[in-house]
């Protein structure tokens, strides 16, 4: 299918912005055209706000722009306004319906928006739309990723690479996929692959500090994660992660510091809490671990790991009663985690409630040895 002019020169580059046309005025905008043009400059200087408004008068004077529509929503999606990004995507898309450009960008705010069969859905669009469809099989299979599908995601980013041998990202996420099915090896290969590609990619090294970290070597997890913030030193998820390497290492200030990083670039970080809290109670700091792990579950009322380490602060306080809860709670979330029924099981016994903390233990044992 062939594409319509306007996206061949509008042009797609990362995961929500594009490379936009850009023709400077002298004079006062009047047309749509114009208003289209200088909303494109603001919005290359990263001045969105100024773009919204000048692609929205372009619409208004001519309700069938569709690159004003496209540029809007890279606009909208750069300031991580995802509802209206996804609204006019769709609207260019119902004037040029052969736009992949358009399916490929909404696909990447419904993925932002956690919304991954929607994503799926535009990325196979993209594909069947354009030759070459090395970006929508990337981002296809980081979808399938995050929605559980790993095999599905290594076939996808395997495509990507048939595509484009020198895709680093596609090496790097499929590494990491590797890594979450037990295939070690080959994730290692696969990330120090990326590497070679872009030295540069922090994406990269946070990924083989990742694959490092679970795999008992956390000092030079930590060395991955200190390269990865080096070059993207405000990600505050990266923070995070040698954060829990430190911690992993028993390091805990250095953990605490690393947490605390990560909360100030991003608060709405629910595993930064729950990750420092956990150092908390290893410095014997409980009321600080207690008033995290709330923190964290109003973030993220669904994650097992702030209710399981709020139980391990009840239970080195002493309030086996409220540690049972929280541990019953994890566990509703998390069945198959052998560690909260292991400290559940002590909670159990230090109230005397003998059998069930043996029945906890056997089930203790048999997830461990899975």
């Amino acid at each position: 299918m062939k594409r319509p002019e306007w996206v061949k020169k509008t042009g797609f580059a990362a995961a929500v912005l594009a490379v936009l046309f850009i023709c400077g005025c002298s004079k006062a905008p009047k047309s749509a055209a114009d208003y289209y043009s200088r909303g494109a400059v603001y919005a290359t200087n990263g001045e969105f706000d100024k773009a919204i408004a000048d692609f929205s008068k372009a619409v208004e004077l001519d309700p069938k722009d569709v690159r004003s529509y496209y540029n809007r929503g890279l606009a909208y999606g750069a300031k991580s306004a995802y509802a209206p990004a996804i609204e006019d995507f769709s609207r260019a898309i119902a004037i040029a319906p052969g736009s992949g450009m358009a399916y490929l960008s909404r696909g990447n705010m419904y993925a932002k928006k956690g919304a991954y069969d929607l994503a799926i859905a535009d990325y196979s669009r993209e594909i069947i739309i354009t030759s070459k469809p090395v970006d929508a099989y990337y981002y296809r299979g980081r979808a399938y990723a995050a929605s559980g599908s790993i095999e599905a995601a290594i076939e996808d980013f395997t495509r990507a690479l048939e595509n484009d041998p020198r895709c680093s990202g596609a090496y790097a996420d499929r590494g990491l996929a590797y890594y979450n099915i037990g295939e070690q090896e080959m994730a290692m290969m696969d990330v120090s692959k990326a590497l070679e590609l872009n030295p540069e990619m922090a994406a990269g090294y946070s990924i083989r500090g990742t694959i490092y970290m679970g795999t008992g070597r956390g000092a030079l997890a930590i060395e991955a994660f200190t390269m990865a913030l080096a070059m993207a030193p405000k990600d505050a998820r990266v923070y995070a992660d040698r954060g829990r390497a430190y911690a992993g290492e028993g390091k805990y200030a250095p953990a605490i510091e690393d947490f605390s990083r990560a909360l100030e670039l991003d608060p709405k970080l629910s595993g930064a809490y729950s990750g420092r809290a956990a150092a908390y109670i290893k410095n014997g700091d409980f009321n600080k671990a207690l008033e995290d792990c709330a923190r964290a579950i109003a973030l993220d009322p669904k994650s097992a790991e702030p209710y399981y380490t709020r139980g391990l602060a009840r239970a080195y306080n002493g309030e086996h009663d409220r540690a049972i809860e929280d541990f019953s709670s994890a566990i509703a979330i998390a069945p198959r985690t052998a560690s909260i029924y292991y400290n559940r099981s002590l909670s159990y016994r230090e109230k005397g409630e003998y059998s069930k903390a043996a029945a906890d233990k056997k089930k203790y044992r048999s997830l461990a040895k899975k």
